[in-house]
């Protein structure tokens, strides 16, 4: 904090002595002007005045051309006064090169340094970067190889940087770091606050004013004692315990988690998941069809209409159909033209994408049901529809093919509900004919 202090001290001096420079300049060019005016109204004679005889004419001219030669040295003095000063506010430029806004920077080169001092955020897209430059807002930055934030570095706020190799040496208020394959906590290196990290492995030194919460493989200390201090708690998971844990000094708790292995834990988590997902769909498809027999037994009855004589129909509608309910309401929301129309929209949208699976398991148990004349039994559908759905459920989660058999599926739950809605208000006009 006392750097910061003198920094802004610094800054605001330099920030007077410029102002000074510039207000003398114009002063000065004032007052130049005031003596031309001056001068002018001398030499210039007033109406009525005697003109001058011919001896005060000889010896006027003399004492006048002393009198311009005097005011043309003095303008000469003047105007290198004012050259001086310009040049003086030049070099104090110089001396404060910053930016006093954001710094956007896209770089294809394969290293991109830093150095200019930015008061606002830096976000930073490149390959190699280094940042050595004093930053008074927050970093966020990219770097496909490698970040390395030198000793000159000073962010006032945060750090948000993902890449696969990182070093920090310099000062940050808070680090949020994502570096893959290692990140490298320098001696030198001061957080003021929190530091979060994840990645492969953390080699970890400096000062850290808060809390410590990494996740990573492998967990490094140094050999000597308090080369790392931690103000706060240390937290951290990792395949093993932090090596040399017992040299750093932490001033509140450290807590460790072992790092379980991924591929026991997710195929755990997998067969668990799939179990749950199964059953879900299977209760949810049983209470809609109950909920339809009440709500909408012409449906229930006509659905098988949709997978005979209209199946292909409605898969090519569900095409188009799908396509506007995505992109129209962002349309609408961009232009800001009819924003309760793209809501109404999306609302209907987020209805087809919950019905179309149950109405394809309809369609298809009706249909079913129907051939083997059982069309008018509302239990046996019932369970045809609870074998539809789980049968339907593995073949959505077939590897390689799964994901095909999905995009079908929901092409044509969508195309069957909206030929449906066209089907019935045709049928409602017949009537009213």
């Amino acid at each position: 904090m006392k750097k910061i202090k003198t920094f802004t001290i610094v800054l605001i001096v330099m920030l007077l002595t410029l102002s000074m420079c510039f207000y003398g300049k114009v002063y000065a060019e004032e007052v130049n002007t005031d003596e031309v005016v001056e001068n002018t109204d001398e030499t210039t004679p007033e109406s009525g005045e005697e003109t001058p005889t011919n001896e005060e004419n000889a010896t006027e001219p003399e004492e006048g051309s002393t009198d311009e030669t005097n005011g043309e040295e003095e303008q000469g003095i003047e105007g290198e006064q004012t050259t001086e000063g310009e040049e003086g506010e030049e070099t104090a430029e110089e001396e404060l090169p910053y930016r006093d806004e954001d710094l956007y920077i896209y770089s294809t080169d394969d290293t991109y340094e830093l150095t200019e001092d930015v008061v606002g955020n830096v976000y930073i897209f490149g390959k190699n970067v280094t940042v050595s430059s004093y930053i008074d807002g927050d970093l966020f930055i990219y770097a496909s190889e490698s970040i390395k934030f030198t000793e000159n570095a000073f962010v006032q706020s945060n750090i948000f940087a993902f890449t696969k190799a990182m070093e920090i040496d310099g000062l940050a208020y808070n680090a949020y770091v994502c570096a893959t394959d290692s990140l490298t906590f320098g001696e030198n290196a001061y957080i003021g606050r929190d530091l979060r990290v994840y990645t492969n492995y953390l080699y970890l030194t400096g000062l850290v004013g808060r809390d410590v919460n990494a996740i990573a493989n492998t967990i490094t200390c140094p050999i000597e004692e308090e080369k790392l201090t931690i103000s706060g708690d240390f937290n951290y998971t990792a395949s093993n315990e932090a090596e040399n844990i017992d040299k750093i000094k932490v001033e509140g708790e450290t807590h460790y988690n072992e790092k379980i292995s991924t591929d026991s834990a997710n195929q755990g988590k997998s067969i668990l998941d799939y179990v749950i997902s199964a059953i879900t769909t299977l209760v949810f498809d049983l209470v809609l069809f109950g909920c339809f027999i009440f709500l909408a037994p012409k449906f229930v009855e006509n659905a098988k209409n949709y997978i005979s004589v209209k199946g292909v129909i409605s898969l090519i509608i569900g095409i188009p159909v799908t396509v506007l309910v995505v992109v129209l309401p962002v349309l609408l929301f961009i232009t800001g033209i009819g924003a309760y129309l793209g809501v109404t929209i999306l609302v209907a949208g987020m209805l087809l994408f919950l019905l179309q699976a149950f109405v394809v398991a309809l369609a298809i148990s009706s249909f079913i049901a129907d051939k083997i004349g059982k069309g008018n039994n509302t239990w046996f559908k019932l369970l045809l529809i609870g074998l539809t759905s789980i049968v339907l459920w593995i073949i959505r989660h077939l590897p390689y093919v799964g994901w095909i058999f999905s995009i079908i599926t929901f092409l044509l739950g969508v195309g069957i509900i909206v030929l449906y809605q066209f089907n019935k208000r045709e049928t409602n006009t017949e009537a009213n004919v």
